[in-house]
């Protein structure tokens, strides 16, 4: 299979919201509503979330009517968690952005994130969470975003077609592999595959234990004997 011409189907955004909602099931953190970006504007889907307070869900729709959602603008040049504080100096250079962020505050949230993610376009989707009963650390956000990836993984995999071949890896750790093969550090790979650096790391940190391999190097040469990613891939540069 040419995975230089594989086409990802487009997500579903109930399915990835349904997803990601069951992330948070047996979890104290409130998840709020799906953003997600199409050409003609900024979405949010479905109702109120449970917990989420209704000025706050109803601030979310104004806002993306008005193609203003908070966490689609930080997303756009932002791959890992935002917090949702006033000594962000994201947040500051957004004024509908600190609007947001009072509001929460005034609604009792002790601490808020967006939680950027991409599917293998590059589409941008947000998911929202916060706490009322602590703060929510970073690398806590960082594992958070993990979650959430894989959520969207699993939603990927369910709309794609069954495939020919019996493959370990998936599309995004192969494509990791390729950007790796290329000589790419995380921070070049991740730029090209619109995802953070961190990303890239736990991508190629699957597959190397899927492929049982103990360094970088030895995961692309196994890959590459598995066929699964091809030379052509990472010589056309």
């Amino acid at each position: 299979m040419n995975y230089a011409n594989h086409r990802t189907p487009a997500i579903d955004e109930a399915q990835l919201a349904a997803a990601l909602t069951s992330v948070f099931s047996k979890s104290d953190i409130i998840h709020g509503a799906l953003g997600y970006e199409r050409a003609d504007g900024h979405y949010m889907h479905g109702g109120p979330p449970s917990g989420v307070p209704s000025i706050i869900y109803s601030m979310g729709v104004h806002l993306s009517e008005r193609h203003r959602h908070p966490g689609l603008l930080l997303g756009e040049k932002r791959y890992t968690p935002m917090v949702m504080s006033a000594a962000n100096p994201q947040i500051a250079a957004h004024s509908d952005v600190r609007e947001f962020t009072d509001a929460l505050k005034t609604e009792g949230f002790k601490s808020a994130y967006y939680i950027p993610i991409r599917d293998h376009a590059g589409r941008l989707f947000v998911s929202g969470i916060g706490s009322r009963t602590r703060k929510i650390s970073e690398t806590e956000s960082r594992l958070i975003q993990s979650y959430c990836l894989e959520a969207l993984e699993n939603v990927v995999k369910e709309l794609e077609p069954a495939p020919i071949d019996n493959l370990l890896l998936t599309l995004r750790e192969r494509e990791c592999l390729v950007q790796a093969a290329r000589g790419f550090t995380e921070k070049q790979a991740g730029k090209h595959l619109s995802i953070s650096p961190f990303t890239v790391r736990a991508h190629i940190q699957s597959a190397k234990y899927k492929l049982g391999a103990c360094t970088k190097l030895t995961a692309i040469l196994k890959s590459l004997s598995l066929s699964e990613i091809f030379p052509a891939e990472y010589e056309a540069v």
